[in-house]
């Protein structure tokens, strides 16, 4: 075993372990993810018990874990730091196989799991790793023109999150026979399709492509776009790819000028298209931006190249303190558990509770609390599209105990404001300072 893959494995490993012993609650939408799991372990249904607005195989895949080493935070995270671990693996194997030498392809990976995306996120249960690492394989497999393995590990890679069908074009474009691997690609896609629609019925489709089509793409919404999510990195990442484009335009070098070019286009375009923006959604794009850094970096003899890009590296990491204290310091989530120890004091086994789902979940995930309506993904853009009246009436028949309010989350839109308003008193209020997150309990007047 070579040198510089041995010392990945050694790094990769470190920062696993360093994620489990951190592990803690965070501000994630992870603790939807962990609750939906939980349900499932206990015999429920997605799709036809609660809503699930994803594929099937992330909350399943948890699902596993919890029944290997039971329900808890820790195994909770398992998937998702074990499948960025093997993720970094293999941009190693890919760099390698483009680069064609082990020292660029270890620089690759490096800049990988150093990046902040990585190093912040590597341990957040958001699908997005496990969907990375089988997109990550059967790109592999595309560039050793194995078009059946490529195509299976990229459905499998589609069914954790759609999202990563927009890297469809880019295999398509690398696959020498682009016939053959249209047609393998569509028809795995199909039986993994039919198998859901056959396990779950209309209800997966109406929850999943429905909805990712016409609720995020076209739905209006009141909730401020924050386009920061993505240019706190990608301030960093456009750069590194413009030099990449224009060394590979200046070498005629086909492949890096794609590589260069794709992973901007899809960035660019998630940021104007969609109605929301997170951090996760640009991680598909984080291994060609690891591969085109080492291209670029060993392409020229120039020093003042090489020192850009490592000071936009550098830069990338500096100006990523404040979003890595507020999620990998324990002491910024204390107000988590504050929260949900004090909603967990104040409740009955027969009371339930409502709000926005990052905390709300949580505390019904940790403390065996009940979800009134059963909304466990209670993103307001939902909601909406399900129907506030439907939404409202269903809460008013359940009169949840506690509604969990966010920052004016639930409360821009006036019916549910009127509904807060008319029928619960505010009871506490519980701020993160540094973030300006502020979480106001409300208490139901009976």
């Amino acid at each position: 075993m070579k040198k510089c893959f041995v010392i990945l494995l050694v790094l990769v490993l470190s920062i696993a372990i360093f994620k489990i012993l951190n592990s803690h609650a965070t501000f994630s939408d992870e603790n939807v993810y962990f609750l939906m799991s939980k349900r499932v372990i206990e015999g429920e249904i997605p799709y036809k018990d609660f809503n699930f607005v994803h594929p099937p195989f992330q909350i399943y895949t948890i699902a596993i874990f919890f029944k290997l080493f039971g329900i808890s935070l820790v195994s909770g995270k398992l998937p998702a730091i074990i499948f960025s671990s093997l993720s970094s693996i293999m941009v190693f194997l890919i760099s390698k196989k483009i680069l064609k030498d082990e020292k660029k392809a270890f620089i690759s990976a490096i800049f990988f799991i150093l990046f902040p995306y990585f190093i912040i996120f590597s341990d957040h249960e958001l699908g997005i790793w496990e969907s990375l690492f089988f997109f990550l394989v059967s790109v592999y497999f595309l560039l050793n023109n194995n078009y059946f393995a490529s195509s299976f590990f990229f459905s499998i890679s589609a069914f954790y999150r759609y999202l990563v069908i927009l890297y469809f074009p880019l295999l398509l474009i690398l696959s020498k026979d682009r016939k053959k691997f249209l047609i393998l690609s569509f028809s795995s896609f199909f039986i993994f399709l039919s198998i859901f629609l056959l396990s779950f019925g209309a209800n997966f489709f109406e929850q999943t492509i429905k909805y990712q089509i016409f609720g995020k793409l076209f739905m209006e919404t009141k909730l401020k776009k924050d386009y920061w999510q993505y240019f706190s990195f990608g301030i960093f990442t456009i750069p590194i790819l413009l030099v990449s484009l224009l060394i590979s335009y200046e070498k005629m070098n086909r492949i890096f000028v794609l590589l260069s070019v794709y992973p901007t286009i899809y960035d660019l375009l998630l940021v104007f298209a969609l109605k929301t923006i997170a951090y996760h959604y640009f991680v598909y794009s984080l291994p060609f931006v690891s591969i085109c850094f080492s291209f670029s970096f060993f392409s020229k003899k120039s020093k003042l190249l090489k020192i850009s890009l490592l000071l936009f590296f550098i830069l990338s990491i500096i100006s990523s303190t404040k979003t890595m204290d507020f999620y990998l310091n324990k002491k910024r989530t204390k107000y988590i558990e504050e929260i949900a120890d004090y909603i967990a004091s104040n409740i009955s086994s027969n009371d339930k509770i409502f709000g926005e789902s990052t905390l709300t979940d949580y505390i019904a995930f940790s403390r065996n609390v009940s979800i009134a309506g059963n909304y466990l993904d209670a993103y307001v853009d939902y909601l909406r599209y399900l129907s506030e009246e439907k939404v409202l009436e269903n809460l008013e028949k359940e009169k949840p105990k506690f509604i969990i309010e966010m920052n004016a989350y639930l409360t821009l839109y006036p019916s549910f404001a009127r509904y807060i308003n008319q029928n619960y008193v505010l009871d506490k209020i519980f701020e993160e300072k540094k973030s300006g997150i502020i979480y106001f309990i409300y208490k139901r007047i009976y």
